[in-house]
């Protein structure tokens, strides 16, 4: 003999256009409108990560932009020694 569900507390059943809550039907499209699932604890753990992330990128930025200063000061410092400019020592680039 088989077992009859009950579906007359389904969501889908209940509903007028047969979604759950939190969804919408729009232009044959389901819309999703309910609230974000994450816990606080993992919404600031997220947040931690991007921070982290954040000042991992600015550290690099930094120093790509430091190193192109030092080679401009490089490159000021041996035309007024009256070098080439390559940075090599009697390399006779002038010549």
């Amino acid at each position: 003999m088989k077992m009859r569900l009950d579906l007359s507390q389904s969501v889908y059943a209940n509903s007028s256009n047969a979604t759950a809550p939190g969804l919408r039907v729009e232009g044959g499209r389901l819309i999703n409108d309910r609230p974000d699932s994450r816990m606080g604890i993992q919404r600031m753990s997220d947040a931690r990560r991007m921070m982290k992330h954040d000042a991992k990128v600015q550290t690099y930025a930094e120093g790509y932009v430091r190193g192109e200063r030092m080679e401009e000061m490089n490159k000021m410092m041996s035309s007024m020694m009256g070098g080439c400019g390559c940075g090599k020592p009697n390399c006779g680039c002038d010549e």
